[in-house]
């Protein structure tokens, strides 16, 4: 009898293509699983924002005037600990100038709509196009995230109620909605 040491060629064939046959359905499975993984981070960090500025409502009431019915209240990325906001999915920083929280008044019942960009190392502005915040409760949340072209995104001190309506539908906020304040920095 003889003794084998190593392998055949015949095996060794055998195993590269086993191999090659097991990465080619493994590999784009595990690259989805990066990207969804990297679009649940930019929803958790959107329900952090907002809850972010509903806290800062409650503990600044005497210096946050609330919005009255058919009124609304802007806050930019930049009123909140920007602390909260350094790591993003793709490595690049959030649009302190294009992120930002609207919060409506309507009948009494205070609506958070949310919009978080980040400008990415390459250029591009991956995130969430303005939202309202019961959608990010969804279970597929995370698909509403995009690459946002430069021209769709609204600036937060140029925000208006007819570029709101374009986002969220007509009739989101009235034409006689009146945008209070636009926060941008934080009060301290």
């Amino acid at each position: 009898m003889k003794n084998r040491f190593g392998f055949t060629l015949v095996e060794l064939l055998a195993v590269v293509v086993i191999l090659g046959i097991l990465s080619v359905y493994a590999i784009p499975h595990l690259v989805g699983m990066l990207s969804t993984s990297r679009n649940k981070m930019y929803i958790s960090d959107a329900r952090k924002f907002v809850s972010e500025i509903e806290l800062a409502l409650r503990a600044n009431s005497s210096e946050i005037e609330k919005p009255d019915d058919g009124e609304a209240l802007v806050f930019g990325l930049g009123f909140v600990d920007s602390t909260e906001f350094e790591s993003t999915p793709n490595g690049g920083e959030y649009d302190i100038n294009r992120s930002y929280v609207i919060v409506k008044n309507n009948s009494s019942q205070l609506q958070y709509s949310v919009c978080l960009v980040e400008h990415t190392k390459s250029g591009d502005y991956i995130g969430l196009d303005l939202t309202l915040d019961e959608a990010l409760e969804q279970k597929n949340s995370y698909s509403k995230v995009t690459t946002l072209k430069t021209a769709d995104l609204i600036d937060v001190s140029s925000i208006t109620a007819d570029k709101v309506n374009n986002k969220l539908g007509a009739g989101y906020l009235q034409n006689d909605t009146k945008i209070l304040q636009v926060y941008l920095t934080s009060l301290d």
